[in-house]
């Protein structure tokens, strides 16, 4: 039965509040959280800036005589407390092994356990001065030619301003090891515990630039089967390089001035590089995407449209997978002949490359070596004579072998032949048939492959296992 009592109760309720527009809640929630973020933004971008300030009248101050490798009076100071009493104790330590009379005591051995202790603190506080002033004149070269990264978060970058410009204190641990004052944590810090900038990634930024005047020239729009190919080794290349790498993508301007402009802080947080990724591959696929309806409006074409040479589409996968052929002509660059005793190591080689060829996928190459392990691991069985004719018997015998689960099958190439190898890394880059045979067609260098019935196993092996 209903209850009327509660149905009241929850009328004159609501009555007594007023009408609550949901759907304003909502909107001012999301305005709130905007506000937020915009705010970090500032402060972040405001620590930033204060501390490039610091480090460019630090600079700009800096006389032609000035030698950057000297310490700060206050610096040197704690270098030398350290030198001088580690000094002194040695002192001390080596008047009273002069005096023991026995070798094989206790104290004598504490005793020489300590100056060598104190022997190797000298040691070390050298060796990290060391690298303290030779990382100083790399930040302020690589500042005041502006190759920091602008994806280095505000803490690092106002802790490398302190560290660098004379204003850090310094402090020595028992080890001789250098320690620095650290703003954020408000303690000393080990000098290679310290976060130190990250450079700009041109050589990353170079491929999209190549990538974009490739995809320009061609004059076609970037849609279809092209813009997927084009996001794949887009989000190959991004990947590859790391977080450093992820950040300064989305930071720098490379295409952009200013960078993508991603505001939410959260992305650039450790932990969230997918989410990163993913806006940055976006990001740079819209730049992408616009030079090509320039391009296209430029020749006045269509993506529809045909070359007299090539078919539309295959103009445009050619154009936007150029850094593919040369991967494969470096990597046929492989198939010299070693000694036997290094075949295994080359193996490896091949098959990491090729598994690394798109990172999205699990990668299903092995080399013999590996192969041949599984094989005794799923037999339950030593290593002898018989087990490696049993293996040849039963899986051939190949130097690199794709698996899928418990299937392992040997590919039939010749791994000492340059055109074999470029053969089988485009026929492992995901490119089309057309595509594939047009870069094989290209190919000028190394042996013939070799003929024999099975030519085609390795492409048939690869739309096998590596298509699914």
């Amino acid at each position: 039965m209903i209850n009327r009592q509660l149905i009241a109760a929850e009328r004159a309720n609501r009555a007594s509040q007023g009408f609550v527009d949901q759907g304003n809640v909502i909107q001012q929630g999301m305005l709130e959280s905007v506000n937020l973020i915009r705010q970090d933004v500032a402060r972040q971008t405001a620590k930033k800036n204060a501390a490039n300030r610091k480090v460019a009248s630090y600079i700009n101050q800096l006389n032609s005589d000035v030698d950057l490798t000297s310490l700060t009076e206050a610096q040197q100071q704690s270098v030398n407390n350290f030198l001088v009493n580690g000094r002194n104790e040695y002192a001390d330590i080596a008047v009273r092994l002069s005096k023991t009379d026995d070798p094989s005591s206790q104290q004598y051995m504490e005793d020489k356990n300590r100056l060598n202790s104190i022997s190797r603190s000298f040691q070390n506080l050298s060796s990290q001065v060391k690298n303290y002033k030779n990382d100083k004149i790399s930040y302020l070269k690589d500042f005041d030619e502006s190759l920091l990264s602008s994806g280095n978060n505000a803490d690092t970058i106002e802790n490398a301003a302190s560290v660098y410009t004379n204003e850090a204190d310094f402090a020595v641990n028992q080890s001789g090891g250098l320690m620095i004052w650290d703003n954020n944590n408000e303690d000393y810090k080990g000098y290679g515990e310290i976060e130190k900038p990250f450079l700009k990634d041109f050589q990353s930024a170079d491929k999209i630039l190549s990538m974009n005047e490739g995809i320009y020239k061609s004059g076609q729009e970037l849609t279809g089967p092209n813009e997927t190919l084009t996001r794949q080794r887009l989000k190959q290349m991004v990947n590859k390089g790391g977080r450093d790498t992820l950040l300064s993508l989305a930071s720098d301007d490379f295409l952009i001035e200013g960078g993508l402009g991603l505001q939410d802080p959260a992305l650039f947080e450790p932990g969230n590089e997918t989410a990163l990724s993913n806006a940055v591959v976006d990001g740079y696929m819209n730049v992408l995407k616009d030079s090509a309806k320039q391009g296209a409006r430029q020749k006045g074409t269509t993506s529809s449209q045909k070359s007299s040479k090539f078919g539309g589409s295959l103009r445009d996968e050619i154009a936007v997978s150029g850094n593919i052929q040369n991967d494969a002509i470096n990597f046929s660059k492989l198939g010299v002949k070693v000694p036997d005793s290094q075949r295994q190591a080359k193996s490896q080689k091949i098959v990491s490359v090729l598994n690394n060829i798109d990172t999205s996928e699990a990668g299903n190459y092995v080399s013999r070596g590996q192969a041949y392990n599984m094989f005794l691991a799923s037999k339950e069985i030593e290593d002898s004579p018989e087990s490696r004719d049993d293996f040849t018997s039963e899986y051939g015998d190949n130097q690199i072998y794709l698996y899928d689960k418990d299937d392992v099958v040997g590919v039939d190439v010749d791994t000492d032949n340059p055109k074999d190898l470029n053969k089988l890394y485009l026929q492992s880059a995901g490119l089309s048939n057309k595509a594939t045979n047009y870069y094989i067609g290209q190919y000028r260098g190394g042996d013939k492959p070799k003929e024999n019935k099975s030519a085609n196993t390795a492409q048939e092996l690869i739309n096998k296992y590596r298509k699914q």
